[in-house]
């Protein structure tokens, strides 16, 4: 076995191959909580430049899903190519998919589709595409998983952080159902941070100092309007983003898989990855929150086992913030999906 096929992979079983889909709308089809979401051509654009990603986190004898046409692609990159040579990765398109689940059932093996992100459009898709019920999650799960990627939850992550961490002072955001309960709590804050219930990689999100009042008005009625609800937490100035990635499957512990940092605007708009190693990534932790210890980590991994595993199988990442005052955010946010992190992890091992 090539050396590359030994690196760091997600976990399956002996007779499975999984099916990974790079599907980057997923949290706004999320947001829409519909069957069908028009996927814009920005997102579009930013889903054929990176088709070929999940080879980095393949294992050998894994296919792709490629969502769009393969003359609408760009080549693989070294990295993508090289993984894909390396650990004999299948792509596929939507027209050979079943016929290839079958050839490959018909050798005993099984296959696991794992997208970057479940939503109801991927599966009214893959159901569009004669791949058996038995493949695939069903309504109720992507229902389930929906509500448990509004950021409320990271508000009852946090709640239990601070149960378990006494030391660490820990704040979780407010949901408010109203806009004058909404702008009361913002006239009587000086720095915060709006949020959407859903939303991707920092967009939905506004800092109170960055808007004006009417500003702030429309756009809390609008979120209201659009997803029921805002999330409204009080701002702190950051020094670092971080993350911690995660694997989890429903009765086991969840599998911590290593940090990731990563930059970002004040306003939480994701830039890109930090690409150090996991032992650069913890140096530059502890020197900006210098009391980091692992016991935040056993925390993460209780809080999900309580809050998430139950209900979700897959990847994770919690978002993390280290401030000026030399505290510590443990989560200001969980993506129950892959995140760019999470590839970056795999890609630099």
């Amino acid at each position: 076995m090539s050396e590359i096929c030994s690196s760091l992979s997600i976990p399956r079983q002996r007779d499975e191959y999984r099916v990974f889909i790079f599907n980057p709308e997923t949290d706004y089809a999320l947001a829409t909580g519909r069957t069908l979401y028009n996927v814009p051509a920005r997102v579009v654009g930013v889903r054929r430049s990176m088709a070929f990603l999940p080879s980095l986190f393949a294992s050998c004898g894994d296919a792709i899903l490629l969502l769009d046409p393969p003359d609408t692609l760009p080549s693989p990159t070294s990295e993508t190519s090289a993984a894909i040579k390396g650990k004999n990765i299948e792509l596929l398109t939507p027209e050979r998919l079943s016929s290839y689940i079958h050839e490959r059932a018909e050798k005993g093996e099984k296959a696991v589709f794992t997208p970057w992100g479940w939503n109801h459009t991927l599966l009214h898709t893959l159901r569009s595409l004669h791949i058996p019920a038995t493949f695939l999650p069903s309504a109720e799960e992507i229902d389930t998983l929906r509500m448990l990627s509004h950021r409320r939850t990271a508000g009852i992550i946090n709640k239990t952080l601070a149960n378990l961490l006494p030391t660490l002072p820990i704040e979780s955001a407010s949901e408010f159902f109203s806009p004058e309960e909404a702008l009361a709590f913002c006239a009587e804050n000086d720095f915060v941070f709006l949020k959407a219930p859903w939303s991707s990689s920092g967009r939905g999100v506004v800092n109170s100092h960055e808007a004006d009042a009417a500003t702030l008005e429309k756009w809390i009625a609008g979120c209201i309007r659009r997803q029921g609800s805002v999330m409204i937490e009080k701002g702190k100035k950051k020094t670092g983003d971080f993350a911690t990635e995660w694997w989890i499957e429903k009765g086991k512990k969840p599998e911590f898989l290593g940090f990731s940092m990563f930059r970002a605007t004040p306003a939480g708009r994701y830039l890109g990855n930090v690409r150090i190693s996991q032992k650069e990534i913890e140096q530059h932790l502890r020197r900006l929150y210098p009391n980091w210890h692992n016991s935040i980590i056993e925390a993460q991994r209780e809080s999900i086992e309580t809050h998430v595993a139950p209900f979700y199988s897959g990847p994770a990442g919690i978002d993390m913030l280290t401030t000026e005052d030399e505290s510590l955010v443990p989560c200001v946010e969980i993506n129950l999906r892959f995140t760019m992190g999470m590839a970056e992890l795999f890609n630099s091992l």
